[in-house]
């Protein structure tokens, strides 16, 4: 499932934009279209299956029109949704005292 989950999260990405395709070159197993909204993506899975995708812009935001396996749709009209989560690491001096020991301790823990 992950090699089929990062490739779309890419594309979603990158179809926020216009899709030019011009210096795509189409190799063994992996078909790409633009479309008017989007772009859509044709690839062989394993086991032979053909895996589709159509990636649209709605609204300035990219959204997964279509995930399909063979003839069974995945999905439609997904929303990626991108989380980022930032903060402070703190280290009390109980773990400090051992890297202390150990000559691990620089600028880098502070």
């Amino acid at each position: 499932m992950r090699l089929l989950v990062l490739p779309l999260l890419a594309v979603a990405w990158l179809a926020a934009a216009p899709c030019d395709l011009s210096q795509y070159r189409p190799q063994q197993g992996l078909h790409a279209t633009a479309r008017e909204d989007g772009v859509a993506l044709e690839w062989q899975g394993a086991g032979n299956v053909t895996l589709r995708s159509a990636i649209v812009v709605r609204n300035g935001q990219p959204v997964i029109s279509e995930l399909a396996a063979g003839k069974a749709v995945l999905g439609r009209d997904l929303r990626p949704e991108f989380d980022v989560t930032t903060g402070i690491r703190r280290i009390s001096e109980q773990q400090l005292a051992p890297l202390r020991k150990l000559g691990m301790m620089d600028l880098a823990f502070l």
